[in-house]
């Protein structure tokens, strides 16, 4: 599952993944899915070595809103394990 983290700056083709600190990140796409519920596919910067996403934060938010809207937003807080 990847993580969701919202930069507010433009990311480029030459920056280095934050996570692995080793691969670029490319412009691609990524399915998101809440607790086994898709929520679409949006935009990303994607590792090329680690596989890891990255969306910007209108992208984060659209993908907020696609979780409010299928009733999966907030469900975490509510589980009990």
């Amino acid at each position: 599952s990847n993580k969701l983290i919202a930069f507010g700056i433009h990311m480029c083709d030459k920056m280095k993944c934050p996570m692995c600190e080793k691969g670029a990140l490319k412009k691609g796409k990524v399915k998101e899915t809440m607790f086994g519920v898709e929520l679409g596919e949006f935009p990303a910067d994607i590792c090329d070595k680690c596989g890891e996403s990255f969306t910007n934060s209108v992208t984060t938010k659209r993908i907020e809103e696609a979780a409010k809207k299928k009733g999966m937003w907030g469900l975490g807080s509510m589980t009990k394990v």
